[in-house]
């Protein structure tokens, strides 16, 4: 795909308010959960001062989300510094089942070349976001791609997806025995 697309602004605009709603909203409702750790008994019985400590470290912690999250505005990275074709090859590797990728573009004016497992493919309207087991994330315009490439990418999200419910499913009855 075209790395500098029509519509490539209001994709990057939406990326980011996403980054930062999700920032201020987990602030927030750390905030809330702080002040119930910490202060409030439905009961009114006593209050151990391991819980009001635990309830002021949540609370810090929502609110240094909360107030961190316009440098997420800021800093959230939208396929930082492509500006030319993008190719990204999936492959599944028979050993592990795994989601494979291979990246190659140029970025700032120099070949780039990136490599590893998919950790997750969210497809959202006409925007696919690619999370790789390295925590990076790399967005496809699905506008871009032909009919065949938006199914195939649409069927490995859906696999990918079902294998990891599968695994936590999985995990979760371990736990339980």
């Amino acid at each position: 795909f075209n790395a500098d697309y029509k519509g490539k602004t209001k994709d990057v605009i939406r990326a980011k308010f996403k980054a930062f709603l999700t920032s201020f909203l987990l602030g927030l409702v750390g905030i809330v959960v702080g002040v119930f750790v910490a202060l409030v008994r439905i009961d009114g019985s006593y209050i151990p001062p391991w819980e009001n400590v635990l309830g002021i470290v949540i609370i810090v912690c929502g609110v240094v989300s909360v107030l961190s999250s316009p440098a997420v505005l800021l800093f959230t990275k939208f396929n930082d510094g492509f500006f030319e074709k993008v190719r990204i090859v999936f492959d599944k590797n028979p050993d592990n089942n795994e989601w494979g990728y291979v990246l190659s573009t140029n970025r700032n004016g120099k070949p780039f070349e990136d490599s590893g497992y998919v950790n997750m493919v969210e497809v959202k309207n006409n925007l696919a976001e690619i999370s790789t087991n390295r925590g990076r994330s790399y967005y496809v315009p699905l506008g871009e791609l032909t009919d065949e490439q938006r199914t195939a990418l649409e069927s490995i999200a859906r696999e990918i997806r079902e294998k990891r419910i599968r695994s936590t499913s999985d995990k979760n009855a371990n736990n339980l025995k």
